[in-house]
Parts: C-alpha cells; structure tokens; sequence
C-alpha cells in the first residue's frame, strides 16, 4: 500500500522533484495491468487560486488507475489557502 503526497507547481504541473515519477506513470508504453497489485490512495497540495487546482493529484490518481492500481480512498485535495490537515478527511 502506499499513500502519494503530491503537490501541483506553477499552473498544474508536477514540481521538478516530481518530473520523472509523472512523466514514468504517464508513459502510454506500460501495460494496463502494471501495477495490478498496487493498492494505493493520492492526497494532492493546491493552491485554489491556479485554474488548473491540483491538477498533479487528479493526473497521478488517473494514471495509477490506468495502470492497474487499485485505489483505497477517493482522492484527496488540500488548498494552500486554509489550514487543513489530513485529519479533517
């Protein structure tokens, strides 16, 4: 199981730390069933004040989907604006 923070730069892309990780699990090349026994959950970092909010958290929960993963939660979103932590999901 594994729990992916991810947070959105500049106008929904992925940070640069985060470019590789989204360019590999975004590559059309990968079978369907890839991560099939992956068991996963995406909280993602905004900002409300960007048009394209959380933009890397809704492309990673997409792209594991794609990929065979099975998803634990629904995805979460978190907006830099207000002070919510994990625990108020």
């Amino acid at each position: 199981m594994v729990i992916f923070l991810v947070s959105t730069w500049g106008d929904g892309e992925p940070t640069r730390d985060a470019d590789s990780f989204y360019e590999y699990i975004n590559d059309i090349k990968h079978p369907s069933n890839l991560l099939k026994n992956l068991k996963y959950s995406v909280f993602g970092l905004g900002d409300r004040r960007y048009e394209l909010f959380n933009q890397m958290g809704i492309d990673t929960d997409k792209a594991l989907q794609k990929l065979g993963g099975q998803r634990l939660l629904e995805l979460m979103m978190a907006d830099a604006e207000y002070g919510t932590t994990m625990q108020d999901f």
